[in-house]
């Protein structure tokens, strides 16, 4: 017992310099330590501000549903008789008969006659040649007042006869549709009138544009 605590006594005393150098790796330590627990910390996802939410899908509008399919042998030099039937009327061109920009004229047509003037989706419409290059599509309406300058109304016998082919063709209808009347009723038309059934995408579905000419007689 006496040699242990005589070996005790012989033991050197801790220095300063090594008190604080230990001191100082511990504190070195403690750090490092602190530094990784922030770089674990999640920190909660800013809220996405209104302005960069993306835009809610658009819906789907009236010419997004595909037109009419209709069978073109009904139309077969048909007659159709119209008094003061009013008509909304759309301006648009063409080349030498051939429509430029009908889908546009469609699609304005539609929303205007069902917001302006209160009707039901129309699947009817005419277009009508003003010249070489310009025409105006009619649209079939219920509610109208003949002195709005947007209305054309209609009047008069009219015999209809299908087609079905590329634009290209419409001298070609043209000219065997008035064969035709001439021959079945003795008289020529007065007034010819087209209605473009399909729009160019339904066309691709449909085996081709189908086109009902109406003449007036």
């Amino acid at each position: 017992m006496v040699s242990k605590a005589i070996k005790k006594a012989k033991k050197k005393p801790v220095s300063k310099s090594s008190s604080i150098t230990r001191q100082k790796a511990i504190k070195e330590k403690l750090k490092r330590k602190n530094q990784s627990a922030k770089k674990r910390i999640v920190r909660p996802k800013k809220p996405v501000s209104i302005s960069k939410r993306k835009p809610a899908p658009k819906t789907r509008n009236m010419m997004d549903k595909c037109c009419r399919n209709i069978d073109l042998s009904k139309w077969n030099l048909k007659q159709v008789k119209w008094k003061r039937k009013p008509f909304y009327v759309v301006k648009y061109g063409t080349f030498f008969h051939i429509p430029l920009g009908i889908g546009k004229a469609m699609v304005q047509g539609m929303e205007t006659a069902v917001k302006k003037y209160h009707t039901p989706q129309p699947d009817f419409w005419l277009s009508k040649d003003t010249g070489l290059f310009s025409a105006k599509m009619m649209f079939s309406v219920e509610r109208a007042s003949s002195s709005d300058p947007d209305i054309e109304e209609l009047t008069g016998t009219f015999v209809a006869r299908g087609f079905q082919g590329p634009y290209k063709n419409m001298g070609n209808f043209i000219r065997v549709f008035i064969e035709q009347v001439q021959q079945k009723f003795k008289k020529k038309p007065t007034e010819l009138l087209f209605w473009y059934v399909n729009c160019p995408k339904c066309a691709k579905k449909q085996g081709g544009p189908k086109i009902v000419i109406f003449g007036k007689i």
